[in-house]
């Protein structure tokens, strides 16, 4: 049995070099497999930009629990459902790595597709890596009404008799600590650190974006996008972002964390605890998380249930607050899910 894993890129084809100047992007890679059988459902879905050249490289992320991945997976790259030779295998030991030049007009469709090998008699939970993206730094004016291309921002705007509306926006592509006009479309992958003020902004306000760190914490500005892979541990006052309303702390989960209310709980996980968080600037206590163990774990009462786990009974864990029958007991009855603690000890 095999699980196939779809990302799918957005790509603008402007110039015609092949300089990756622009230092390389990195991203977690998560992906929540959902049912059985070969096709890991949801479709993965990531936007960049290119220039008519791009670099991609996928590497196996074993140094972070929330991302690792059960075996090897096959992984196959197209371009406009037109596959790019040859497949590559992502291990341990193997980083796939293309180099390819797109052709063609504005918004071509990219794609890349990992077979996964099957794991949990079938069953896939999670597949996992670190995206690197490399692709080649431009700037280009685009007339405001014809809209903004996906995988650019827009940095400012300019007078354009060209143009029907008479403005021109200034288009890039992201990177590392980009300035970008608050009217301009959300980059994947990147968060707001700060709030600025940029007078070739139609608005004036502006946003300063990076990609979030893979190993240390970042500190993310209210009403900025927080990537499925990260967790929200603590919210503190930073008068960049704004003078009243909190920030919040985000990073890639590890074995064991305590997160605030609201915090995204990666697949795999589970809720053993429900610590009081004066970080969190909330009197809803926080949640302790941990991968759950396999065959057999117990778990606070509203933990998500991790996929090939099921209820047999209920108990109480102290962790878990006061209420009787505060906790269930999971089990694995198909076998080992992947990627999980084999401790069985609660």
């Amino acid at each position: 049995m095999r699980k196939t894993v779809l990302f799918v890129f957005l790509l603008g084809s402007l110039l015609a070099t092949t300089s990756f100047a622009q230092a390389p992007l990195q991203w977690p890679v998560r992906i929540d497999c959902t049912g059985f059988g070969q096709r890991c459902a949801p479709d993965y879905e990531f936007s960049v930009a290119t220039v008519n050249a791009l670099r991609i490289q996928l590497e196996a992320a074993q140094n972070f629990p929330s991302l690792a991945s059960c075996s090897a997976a096959d992984v196959e790259l197209y371009i406009n459902n037109q596959i790019v030779k040859p497949t590559q295998v992502l291990s341990a030991t193997s980083s796939p790595t293309w180099e390819v030049r797109i052709g063609g007009g504005l918004d071509a469709r990219f794609v890349v597709t990992g077979r996964q090998g099957g794991c949990n008699f079938g069953s896939l939970n999670r597949w996992g890596a670190i995206l690197e993206v490399s692709n080649q730094p431009t700037q280009v004016d685009r007339c405001t009404h014809v809209g903004v291309p996906s995988g650019f921002v827009v940095i400012g705007r300019k007078t354009d008799s060209s143009c029907v509306t008479g403005f021109a926006n200034v288009l890039r592509i992201p990177r590392n600590n980009e300035v970008i006009c608050s009217n301009s479309p959300y980059p994947d992958g990147f968060v707001t650190v700060s709030e600025t003020s940029e007078s070739a902004c139609l608005t004036g306000r502006a946003f300063r974006i990076q990609t979030p760190s893979l190993n240390n914490a970042t500190t993310v500005c209210p009403g900025s996008p927080i990537p499925d892979a990260y967790v929200i541990t603590s919210r503190p006052n930073e008068t960049a972002c704004h003078p009243t309303l909190p920030s919040s702390t985000i990073r890639l989960p590890d074995n064991d964390l305590e997160v605030c209310p609201g915090s995204n709980i990666p697949s795999g996980y589970v809720v053993v605890g429900r610590p009081d968080l004066i970080g969190c600037k909330t009197t809803i206590p926080g949640r302790r998380i941990r991968p759950v163990r396999v065959p057999k774990d117990t778990v606070c009462r509203d933990s998500p249930i991790p996929e090939g786990f099921e209820v047999t009974s209920t108990t109480r864990l102290s962790a878990c607050g006061d209420q009787p029958d505060n906790a269930f007991v999971i089990e694995a009855p198909q076998g080992v899910a992947p990627s999980m603690s084999s401790d069985s000890t609660s």
